[in-house]
Parts: C-alpha cells; sequence; structure tokens
C-alpha cells in the first residue's frame, strides 16, 4: 500500500499551517503577558529593595544619633558624679541631670547598682539618688548639704525607701 505524502499544495496543507501559527501566536501572546507579570513582579521587588535600603539608611542614621545622645548623657552623668566627689552640690539641678548621674553610676558601677535597685520594688529618681550617696559613703549631713535638703526630708526619704523594700 503506498503511502501518501502530503506537500505544500495538498487541499489541507493550508489548515495545518495556520492552525499552527495562530497556537504560535497565541502562546507567544501567552508569554508576553507572563513576561509583563514577571516584569512588574521584578519591579516592586527592585522598589521594595530601593525602599529597604532606605529604611536602613535611616535606621543607621538614627543609630549614630542615639550613639552621640548616650555619649553626651553619659559625660554629663560622670561630670556630676565628678563634682559630687570633690564636694560639690546637686542645688538646683535639673530632672535630667539627676538622670545623667544616676545613668553614669549604673553604667560606670553595674553590678552594684543592679543589686542596690533590685531590693526595691520602685524607686523615684530622689530615692535612687539617696542611695547611691549612701552607697558611696556619704554620711546623713553630707547628702543634706549635696541634695540641699532638710534632715525631715532625708527621714521622708528612708521611710519611703523602706516603704518599697522587697521582703527577700
Amino acid at each position: 500500500c503506498p503511502r501518501s505524502v502530503r506537500t505544500d499544495d495538498s487541499p489541507g496543507a493550508g489548515i495545518g499551517v495556520s492552525a499552527f501559527y495562530k497556537r504560535r501566536e497565541e502562546s507567544v501572546a501567552r508569554d508576553g503577558r507572563q513576561m509583563a507579570i514577571q516584569q512588574e513582579t521584578i519591579d516592586n521587588l527592585n522598589e521594595t529593595i530601593r525602599r529597604s535600603e532606605q529604611a536602613n539608611s535611616n535606621l543607621h542614621e538614627r543609630i549614630a544619633h542615639n550613639r552621640q545622645m548616650s555619649y553626651d548623657h553619659i559625660g554629663r552623668g560622670k561630670i556630676i558624679f565628678e563634682r559630687l566627689m570633690s564636694g560639690g552640690r546637686l542645688k538646683n539641678i535639673s530632672i535630667a541631670d539627676e538622670q545623667c548621674w544616676i545613668d553614669y553610676y549604673a553604667f560606670a558601677h553595674a553590678e552594684v547598682y543592679r543589686r542596690m535597685v533590685a531590693s526595691y520594688y520602685s524607686l523615684s529618681l530622689r530615692h535612687t539618688t539617696y542611695l547611691m550617696l549612701c552607697q558611696l559613703g556619704f554620711t546623713s549631713q553630707q547628702i543634706e548639704h549635696i541634695l540641699f535638703v532638710q534632715p525631715s526630708t532625708l527621714r521622708n526619704y528612708r521611710l519611703r525607701i523602706k516603704r518599697n523594700l522587697k521582703n527577700t
């Protein structure tokens, strides 16, 4: 039985080629849509990377700023500490400066400070200052002079501090 060979000029050849090209065009169109979606995804990822890099840069700037502020804060506390140790007073000291001094002490004498405050539920800024001065070996009269307070005020500090003492 002889095999029939199809040539381009046979009657059904145009339909096969036409269907092939139509499928090819659909495939190219589908590939084009997929490429557009992929390009959009790439663009979105690039924008996300750009935003992340900007946020990272902003965080590094904030860290540098906060680090400098911490150095300044601790430095002010050290100056106050040195002034106290050389006989100075805390008359008219701002709350911020008193906090600087406490933070410096907590930084420079971390273990001593941690043990001191661990015994209490909570301490005010002034009560912490009082305890730190006691810890440094100052007498009640010296503390009165340093803090520029009356003896009755120190008695109140001691009473309130005792109330906050944990029962361990």
